[in-house]
């Protein structure tokens, strides 16, 4: 359960979430860290609290918001969640694609690296839920790897003496708005969070697999968020990084392996495909909410929604 969510959410999409608390809302080195931090705890455990019911009922999420707020209503959650699952996997898409056109020198366009992202994706989330957990039980490692090796590379660079600017109440607001941020990263994971564990034993205890779940969500966001924390203090008062984050995101994480050449290079495309993992979880959700909209398209198999999913 743990890997589970590690694997999906150390990527870097939710890095880009970190860049903004010191580069959009102006924050400080601390404030965007400590906000990060609390914001993604605080969203793991509505994504914790969630899960405990998929053993236990053998049901998505989206089917078990029927016995919470009745057939129809239920309905409306279903397709907010479809809106916010391939969303966020749009998402993954850019800020993949961005970092191969990094990684290409400009030479291949975003949008070539937002089609390999999204045909990755594909690949794996077809084949139902076995391949889903065999992929996010090991996808962590070379994510890991990576982001450790990036730690190392653009760590000396992070500036943490930048305190937050601007007056007392655009301070505030910033701080509210980025903390907003990081929550609504982390808490957007409830509508899918019984969704993997419907074929877990009913006896499963909840205890272990809110802690599992709220420990897997909680520290992955947080280690990807205080990465692009770094990354976007770094890019404050350093040209180079500065001029990378001008053209995206994803420029400014292969600019934290600047100096390691080829191997830089080589990570960066990690860092790219590590994305898939985020994807493919919010990709089989989505598939499952239209399901749920209704008898016409619960008739219509799982792979079919999964294949328009990744089409939009």
């Amino acid at each position: 359960m743990a890997l589970l969510w590690f694997s999906a959410n150390v990527t870097a999409n939710n890095m880009a979430v970190g860049i903004l608390g010191p580069l959009d809302y102006s924050l400080g080195f601390v404030d965007s860290a400590l906000l990060a931090t609390f914001g993604a705890f605080l969203g793991a455990a509505g994504v914790a609290y969630m899960g405990t019911f998929g053993p236990a009922s053998g049901n998505r999420t989206m089917v078990i918001a029927r016995y919470f707020m009745g057939y129809w209503p239920s309905k409306l959650c279903a397709l907010l969640n479809i809106f916010i699952m391939l969303g966020y996997g749009m998402v993954d898409c850019i800020v993949g694609g961005q970092v191969l056109s990094a990684v290409s020198g400009g030479g291949m366009s975003v949008i070539v690296g937002v089609i390999i992202i999204a045909i990755v994706t594909w690949a794996v989330v077809l084949f139902g839920m076995q391949l889903f957990h065999i992929y996010e039980r090991w996808a962590w490692i070379p994510q890991l790897i990576a982001a450790f090796v990036l730690v190392g590379s653009a760590g000396p660079k992070f500036d943490t003496s930048t305190v937050s600017t601007g007056n007392s109440a655009t301070i505030a607001g910033n701080r509210l708005s980025f903390f907003s941020l990081c929550l609504s990263a982390s808490v957007a994971w409830a509508p899918a969070g019984a969704d993997f564990y419907d074929y877990f034993p009913p006896t499963t205890s909840k205890w272990k697999t809110f802690l599992m779940t709220f420990l897997g969500v909680g520290l992955a966001l947080t280690f990807a968020n205080l990465l692009g924390v770094g990354l976007g203090s770094g890019a404050v008062n350093n040209a180079t990084w500065a001029a990378a984050n001008d053209i995206s995101s994803g420029a400014l994480i292969l600019a934290g392996y600047e100096g390691l050449g080829a191997f830089g290079k080589f990570l960066g495309v990690l860092v790219a495909l590590g994305l898939v993992a985020n994807n493919i979880p919010g990709t089989y959700s989505a598939s499952l909410g239209f399901q749920v909209l209704g008898h016409y398209t619960a008739r219509i198999p799982r792979w079919f929604w999964s294949c328009v999913g990744v089409t939009i």
